[in-house]
């Protein structure tokens, strides 16, 4: 982290120059930028196999949850007067949770790892990024079974809580250090 700081101070007018002096620390040091991302590739195969589970599953078939009366089906709450491509006329309940989860989730672990400030590329691309997937996901899941919807939404709602605890204590570890 400090060695990125130094590399943004020092390039901080040339954004290409910048690029550059990181992909070459990270060259340097071993480190995979896309490193990040194996875990969501390890979740994938579980992604297709509960898609397929949540739409084909007889033990699903008109149990209800909360609003959500057939959890095998899309839990539509909403029409819409116009239809929009690749989401329909009509909005999930649980998608729309799962979405809005997603969003709060990205902006507090974007808290945490904000580093470089607002004028850094690569903290840009991040910011586009905690809305633009969410909003892809949520044009992706609006047609799939809300069982899925569900397992996604209570999957963020368990990470939020855990991504505020780790912060908690370490924040509280740090003003133990400093006292």
């Amino acid at each position: 982290q400090p060695q990125m700081k130094e590399i943004q101070d020092k390039y901080k007018n040339d954004p290409q120059k910048q690029q550059k002096a990181t992909m070459d620390l990270y060259r340097k040091n071993k480190v995979n930028p896309l490193g990040g991302c194996l875990p969501m590739l390890l979740q994938f195969p579980i992604l297709i196999t509960l898609w397929r589970f949540f739409q084909n599953s007889i033990i699903l078939r008109q149990e209800d949850f909360l609003w959500v009366s057939d959890l095998s089906a899309p839990d539509y709450i909403l029409s819409l007067p116009f239809s929009i491509p690749f989401l329909g006329d009509q909005l999930a309940g649980l998608v729309l949770l799962m979405t809005l989860s997603m969003v709060f989730q990205s902006r507090l672990t974007a808290a945490n790892s904000a580093g470089g400030g607002a004028n850094n590329p690569m903290a840009q691309q991040m910011k586009i990024m905690q809305y633009f997937l969410p909003i892809m996901l949520l044009f992706v899941f609006n047609n799939f079974a809300s069982g899925l919807s569900l397992y996604y939404l209570i999957f963020n709602v368990l990470s939020i809580f855990q991504q505020l605890y780790i912060n908690k204590t370490t924040h509280q570890a740090a003003l133990a250090k400093t006292n």
